[in-house]
């Protein structure tokens, strides 16, 4: 049997945003946390192609909804260490890898919880709630560029 049908993914497609977010928001804070960290680069990146391997692994593999968040977390560990490694290799100081790391942290949260937001209002609304920024915006940009030719 197919594993997305066991999963009831094909149809809740909604699942796997919210796994997806859950993704993100583990990133962001092992992100915040290998930051602070200082581990050596070989090390560093070994284990985070390990992990990451044995996440992906793990989603094949995934038979029901625990091992699929099992297997984000595993994944986002792994691509937490191997951010720091890699920046630290490209950076003169280190301390820049701690700074890099915290934005790049702070971004994967705010993309989870702007996920999960978004599908809350698409759950309870309806896709054409997401049209009313984007007219917004889309007027807004019009306005200034009609201003601009007056």
């Amino acid at each position: 049997m197919n594993p997305l049908v066991e999963l009831n993914i094909i149809s809740n497609p909604f699942r796997v945003t919210y796994i997806y977010s859950l993704f993100l928001i583990s990133l962001g804070i092992f992100s915040f946390v290998m930051g602070k960290i200082h581990i050596e680069e070989k090390i560093s990146i070994s284990l985070g192609i390990s992990l990451v391997g044995i996440g992906i692994s793990f989603l094949m593999l995934s038979k029901s909804v625990i091992s699929l968040i099992i297997a984000q977390i595993l994944s986002s560990l792994g691509i937490a260490m191997l951010d720091p490694a890699i920046s630290s290799i490209y950076s003169k100081v280190s301390k820049d890898v701690c700074s890099w790391m915290f934005f790049s942290g702070m971004d994967y949260i705010l993309e989870g919880i702007t996920l999960i937001a978004v599908m809350f209002l698409v759950t309870f609304l309806g896709f054409q709630v997401l049209y009313l920024p984007l007219l917004a915006i889309g007027m807004l940009i019009f306005g200034k560029i009609h201003k601009e030719n007056l």
